[in-house]
């Protein structure tokens, strides 16, 4: 499954916007008839910087699905600029180890 998802702003409500859209697309790859088992997710692919409201949304949102279940889920790929995937790297283990 490969997705695009994009939201725009930089507040709470895009944060809950960004976390809704990733627990959908996660709950989406492990419907009945298509549980994948890899998730491609490309919006950071053309981005060299991410807001952190999104960030956050897109990180809980996963937190939320590994605390219950991903199913079939085996992997999740972010597609990221060489640019920016130092910082992308530092975000993400920055907001899943806490």
């Amino acid at each position: 499954m490969i997705v695009t998802p994009i939201v725009k702003g930089n507040s709470l409500i895009e944060k809950d916007q960004c976390k809704g859209i990733m627990r959908d697309i996660i709950d989406l790859s492990q419907a009945d008839g298509g549980q994948s088992q890899s998730l491609l997710i490309t919006q950071f692919g053309f981005m060299l910087s991410y807001r952190e409201q999104h960030f956050d949304g897109i990180v809980e949102a996963i937190k939320e699905r590994q605390a219950s279940s991903f199913l079939n889920l085996r992997e999740i790929i972010f597609e990221v600029d060489d640019k920016y995937e130092l910082r992308f790297l530092n975000q993400l283990s920055k907001r899943l180890i806490n």
